[in-house]
């Protein structure tokens, strides 16, 4: 950028040099340099809404990371190889294999978040930044995803159960995880604003309560399947309250009950 602007500032000298020594070509000149600066900024400039950031290509090789507002190029030589947004983003986690202190039983832990990427990711960038800005948004949900997952295990192997249930607790724990989360984001160019517990839930209960579900949906179909057979043998005109009542006494008749009509 510093040669583009001294090239721009040399031409500039000469032109004024020549209109001192030539003054009376100024009337058709002025036009012809009001004319390629229009050209010059429709070609060299590329505006960059907030808050989006543009990766720019010098001769197809990554130069610079350009921050928002009007960005100037190098006619031919550069060019905005993408573009990527710094706002914040919301991230639902789930930790499993979560062991609380003093426990067995492995718990499924959920956590919700904002993160983005830093206001500090501009200019000249090396190593895991420039990493980063070549992921797309997925790749960097995942990237922070692990990162929390990764240190959510970590520090509630200290917690116990009870602990966990006090307020004061989780927001203690909650922000020792995004500080240690923070600490290894920071190389990547990537940070966390906020960080909330939103609760824990044991395995098993979460299994036992699929299972319920299977079971009552399972149930339902049969029950369904048994109305339309008890329809389809009776005709169509019987109500829905006697097909019911057909189905309620054919399942207890199986199961070994007494004839509810019979009293």
């Amino acid at each position: 950028m510093t040669t583009y602007w001294s090239m721009i500032g040399i031409v500039a000298c000469a032109c004024l040099a020549f209109l001192v020594l030539y003054p009376w070509t100024i009337y058709f000149f002025l036009p012809l340099c009001l004319i390629f600066a229009l050209l010059l900024w429709k070609a060299a400039v590329q505006p960059i809404s907030d808050p989006e950031r543009a990766v720019i290509f010098r001769l197809e090789v990554f130069h610079r990371i350009a921050d928002s507002g009007y960005v100037f190029l190098v006619p031919t030589f550069d060019r905005v190889a993408r573009i990527f947004t710094i706002k914040e983003e919301p991230l639902d986690v789930t930790v499993t294999q979560f062991y609380p202190a003093e426990s067995r039983e492995k718990m499924d832990c959920h956590i919700e978040l904002a993160w983005r990427i830093q206001d500090a990711v501009k200019g000249k960038v090396t190593g895991n930044v420039r990493q980063m800005v070549f992921m797309d948004g997925e790749q960097r949900k995942k990237l922070v995803e692990q990162v929390v997952i990764s240190i959510s295990r970590q520090l509630g192997s200290y917690y116990t159960e009870d602990q966990l249930d006090d307020n004061q607790v989780r927001e203690a724990f909650c922000h020792k995880v995004r500080q240690a989360a923070n600490e290894l984001l920071e190389s990547w160019g990537l940070t966390i604003e906020r960080l909330f517990w939103r609760g824990y839930v044991p395995i098993r209960a979460v299994q036992e309560a699929k299972t319920r579900g299977v079971v009552q949906r399972t149930e339902v179909e049969a029950m369904v399947k048994a109305i339309q057979l008890i329809q389809k043998e009776l005709g169509p005109e019987v109500s829905a309250e006697d097909l019911y009542a057909m189905y309620e006494f054919i399942k207890i008749r199986k199961s070994g009950g007494d004839n509810p009509f019979i009293r």
